[in-house]
């Protein structure tokens, strides 16, 4: 099988690491999180871990996005341009 990790970027909801943390374990696959604030760096620090740690599959949680947000939007773009993924 594949190995598998999240990545934890949510740095709105208070609770998003926890719940997430909680779900990989549930499926038995590799997390990161990082005690900042800046989703982007979150996202780069936690896929960098990932990958240090030989996963082949990554999932990036992100904040939920609404069209008419566009903070939230633009940061998504920022994560995906930070990220360039496959």
């Amino acid at each position: 099988g594949w190995r598998a990790g999240v990545v934890c970027a949510d740095t709105f909801r208070a609770a998003a690491r926890e719940q997430l943390r909680e779900n990989a374990r549930r499926a038995n696959v590799l997390f990161a999180a990082a005690n900042i604030s800046d989703p982007v760096l979150a996202a780069q620090q936690g896929v960098a871990r990932m990958e240090a740690a030989g996963a082949e599959i990554v999932v990036v949680d992100t904040a939920g996005r609404h069209a008419q947000d566009s903070s939230l939007l633009a940061e998504v773009e920022e994560i995906e341009a930070a990220l360039n993924p496959d």
